[in-house]
């Protein structure tokens, strides 16, 4: 288990406010394409708990001592390419496989980052987004496989191993850079 500097846990929470507010901007995009009731409001159900993510990961950064991030509305990246995807989406089965990369990411995200030793309040808020991010992928899931459409098994892959993006892997190399140095 790598221990994290101050900086270092500063910089890990706000690269998760910032995967929080993408969240919170691919759900709304995706709602206005759901037309199944109980997917629409299990999704309004995950684009609130992401507001609740941004606003305690911004707390423990200001606890800490740090600047909380002021969230790009800009989307790059692996979240341009899920917008363009529920851009494109004419069904809601299509817009819930959209949103299955970013979930898949952002619990990805998670659990690297709870692998990490952080303060104690930066490791409760961590340990509980990481849940709530397990049980929005095992909820896609379901709502997948009740439409008939493939599931991550069916593909090959849990989603607990979706590919890490360049912004993941920047994040985990500074991490590492940063906990080596004395804090």
């Amino acid at each position: 288990m790598i221990t994290t500097s101050k900086p270092a846990t500063i910089s890990m929470l706000n690269e998760l406010i910032q995967l929080a507010a993408d969240a919170i901007q691919l759900y709304g995009k995706a709602i206005a394409r759901i037309d199944e009731a109980t997917a629409r409001a299990d999704f309004e159900s995950f684009m609130s708990d992401h507001g609740r993510h941004v606003a305690e990961l911004t707390q423990v950064v200001f606890d800490l001592g740090g600047q909380a991030k002021v969230a790009s509305r800009e989307p790059t990246g692996a979240v341009l390419d899920v917008m363009t995807a529920l851009r494109d989406a004419s069904t809601t089965q299509a817009a819930i496989e959209a949103m299955r990369t970013t979930v898949g990411r952002t619990a990805r995200t998670y659990e690297r980052a709870a692998e990490l030793r952080l303060p104690q309040a930066a490791s409760r808020v961590v340990t509980r987004n990481l849940d709530d991010a397990r049980r929005h992928l095992a909820t896609i899931e379901h709502h997948l496989a009740r439409a008939g459409g493939p599931t991550t098994q069916d593909l090959g892959y849990e989603g607990a191993d979706i590919e890490i993006t360049e912004l993941d892997e920047a994040v985990l190399i500074e991490l590492e850079e940063v906990s080596s140095e004395p804090a």
